[in-house]
């Protein structure tokens, strides 16, 4: 079921340790790689650093120093390739007032977030870029 997903390297930015390194392990089953990130800023600093190799970016919204918002700008204004970002938030899309909300990110997911969720909507952001 998961075998076409082996090849995808992941980027996870989630401020919360126990989260990230829970979700990061799960991820490690389904997919190639997961590099995380601690928040915004750190997660600008490794897609940066690791660009080529990441496929998907994972990031929750709310975190310290950058938002996964300002994060996402970032990332989308300095790549030429389309790059699918998945944004995960306790709050409704609505909470956000963003104009460019469905330009930014691929998909929205609500916390908590099922795993299973979670892995279908990479996998689908994934052939999204293909």
């Amino acid at each position: 079921m998961y075998e076409n997903l082996k090849n995808i390297n992941i980027l996870y930015v989630e401020d919360d340790e126990f989260i990230r390194e829970q979700t990061a392990t799960l991820l490690s089953v389904v997919f190639n790689k997961i590099h995380t990130a601690i928040d915004g800023q750190d997660g600008i600093n490794k897609f940066n650093a690791l660009n080529d190799e990441i496929h998907v970016v994972v990031t929750d919204i709310n975190m310290p120093k950058i938002s996964g918002i300002d994060m996402s700008k970032n990332i989308k204004s300095n790549v030429e390739r389309d790059i699918p970002i998945i944004a995960i938030s306790a709050y409704s899309q609505e909470d956000h007032i963003l104009e460019d909300i469905a330009d930014l990110f691929t998909f929205y997911l609500r916390k908590p977030t099922q795993i299973k969720d979670l892995i279908k909507s990479i996998g689908d952001a994934f052939e999204l870029t293909r």
